[in-house]
């Protein structure tokens, strides 16, 4: 009997376990092998619960459904004869078909995916209920054997037998126990089962690297004012909390944090380069036109009234970047900062963008190799396709000559003007700091004509990461005296055009200055006036200005505000007029 028992649970456990398996077919397709296994087991713990539901109160779940059976069955089939009825009168013969009015029930029902495991839970009901029945129609058939043979023997020992009830529930109770303890067992199995995780779990779901999912994080080796991006395709990021980056240096104190809630793009260089900008939970995300292969962008981070908090530059040239070391042992990149190309035959492609000293945001150059009084800067496009200018400041006040102006309005140039007598700086006077680009003191030279100090990258550099604004020696070889001479024959210029001399036939809208190993280029892209806050076109082409860190004093005027720039040259006619272009 207990073997019995023991098998009959077993074998019931089984039929839980793979009816579970085909539900969990039938409700989840598609599903990874592992997961339809603990599903499978979860249904085999609900349903050995109903089991045992069905063994202890199997005839009153039975009493119910057959009663509801026949209520349910009777609304059915008043509903049918009358509908039958009715349209019958009406001449209606299909609705006479019977099959027909089955065939709609029984689709609606299957329509009701959960259909199925109600019928699951009443036949483990009536299964539990059977199994009762059985066990007990089995003992009582035993026992009626065993008292027969007790009456017989008591008959022939003279003493009376009688069939002991007590006996027969006892070993039904201990059968109950026995089929509680193995469904228990199995529950415990497939809880277990559940809990731990498949050892071949579903891979998560990946993404090619720049799709919209899984963008390029420009951030992930730290954060900069420029970002650059070389065959640009597809989606990119970058952390949007930080100013720059990040960085504390001698003599600016300020909160290098942002919070912004949304973005925008400021201009691109080419219309519907920049398909798309988002912002998520500090993050901004861009979407680059595959079909433009190159080109310059500025993209700013909003606060809740739609006013700039700060702004990156976007720079995917169409060269290769990398970099070149100088004789003085500096590593300098190949081509000027946003510039497209690096060979001296490209021309205006080779300029790139302009900088007001201690700015970081930029401003482009002209878009033609040479110019004259009305060559403004090259033309770029806000993300509706419009043009976007470049404006100047007030010419007779500074009440815009802030930092905090110049972040928020990266596209205005800002005039000295209103003070120029005093102060050549951008900065209103009162707000002047030589420490901008992170090198206050890199003007001081030492015992020996020796520049000391080299400054650190601030968060107001315009430079990509891993690059810095040079400090104010990184040229110094180039003339033979470390400052401006008239002779170009004491410049350390490479001989471009290959006739073994040095002059004016090497020069072509810029210089070719020997480097360590190989020479660099370095284009003749003019500059922005400070007084009128405008492009110097007539001399693109003519003048080459670059920039150090270091900040600068001027031995023939009393004025401040001068930055040091630590590469010039010019190559204008005699009598040449040099003028700002218009906005």
């Amino acid at each position: 009997m207990i073997i019995e028992a023991i098998v009959t649970a077993v074998c019931l456990c089984a039929d839980c376990f793979a009816v579970s398996t085909c539900s969990s077919t039938t409700l989840k397709s598609r599903l990874h092998a592992g997961t339809l296994f603990k599903v499978s087991l979860s249904f085999a713990f609900i349903q050995a619960g109903l089991l045992l539901i069905g063994w202890m109160a199997g005839g009153l779940i039975l009493g119910i459904v057959r009663r509801f059976a026949h209520i349910i069955g009777g609304l059915l089939l008043g509903y049918v004869g009358g509908s039958m009825i009715l349209e019958g009168a009406k001449g209606n013969m299909e609705a006479k078909d019977l099959n027909g009015w089955k065939n709609i029930i029984l689709g609606r029902i299957h329509e009701r995916r959960e259909f199925p495991f109600h019928i699951a839970t009443v036949r483990f009901c009536i299964c539990g209920n059977n199994v009762k029945r059985h066990f007990r129609h089995r003992f009582r058939q035993k026992h009626r054997q065993q008292s027969w043979q007790m009456g017989r023997n008591s008959r022939r020992n003279g003493a009376f037998g009688a069939w002991n009830s007590n006996d027969v529930f006892i070993k039904i109770y201990q059968m109950k126990k026995l089929l509680i303890f193995v469904s228990c067992a199995c529950a415990a199995i497939a809880f277990t089962a559940c809990s731990k995780d498949p050892q071949n779990p579903a891979p998560e779901p990946t993404f090619p690297e720049g799709s919209k999912e899984n963008p390029v994080k420009l951030s992930a080796e730290g954060t900069a004012n420029c970002y650059l991006i070389q065959s640009p395709e597809g989606w990119y990021s970058f952390d949007a909390t930080v100013k720059g980056n990040g960085a504390s240096t001698t003599g600016l104190s300020v909160n290098t944090k942002l919070a912004p809630t949304d973005a925008k793009l400021v201009w691109q260089s080419e219309k519907d380069m920049i398909e798309s900008v988002e912002i998520k939970e500090g993050v901004i995300s861009f979407e680059w036109n595959s079909d433009i292969k190159a080109g310059n962008a500025l993209i700013a981070a909003l606060d809740k009234n739609g006013s700039i908090l700060w702004s990156w530059h976007i720079w995917a040239p169409e060269d290769v970047a990398k970099t070149d070391r100088t004789k003085s042992g500096y590593d300098l990149l190949n081509m000027n900062l946003g510039a497209l190309k690096s060979t001296m035959d490209a021309e205006a492609a080779t300029y790139g963008m302009l900088y007001q000293w201690g700015r970081k945001d930029p401003f482009p150059a002209a878009a033609t190799p040479t110019g004259n009084t009305q060559t403004i800067s090259a033309t770029v496009y806000d993300e509706d396709g419009k043009v976007v200018k470049f404006p100047n400041s007030k010419w007779t006040s500074t009440e815009e000559n802030t930092i905090a102006y110049s972040i928020a309005n990266p596209t205005v140039c800002l005039s000295n003007r209103a003070q120029y007598a005093s102060c050549r700086d951008w900065l209103e006077n009162s707000q002047a700091n030589d420490a901008l680009w992170g090198n206050p003191k890199g003007h001081i030279r030492d015992s020996d004509n020796n520049y000391t100090n080299k400054g650190s990258k601030s968060i107001y550099d315009p430079c990509p990461v891993g690059y810095r604004v040079p400090p104010a020696d990184v040229f110094s070889y180039f003339t033979g005296i470390g400052g401006y001479v008239a002779d170009i024959k004491s410049c350390d210029i490479a001989d471009a055009n290959g006739d073994s001399i040095v002059d004016m036939q090497d020069y072509h809208y810029g210089w070719l200055f020997n480097m360590e190993s190989g020479s660099q280029f370095f284009p003749a892209a003019a500059r922005f006036d400070g007084t009128y806050a405008m492009l110097m076109g007539s001399v693109s082409g003519l003048w080459g200005n670059y920039w150090s860190n270091s900040p600068n004093t001027n031995e023939l005027t009393s004025a401040t505000g001068f930055g040091f720039a630590c590469l010039a040259f010019s190559t204008e006619a005699k009598g040449m007029t040099a003028s700002a272009s218009g906005a």
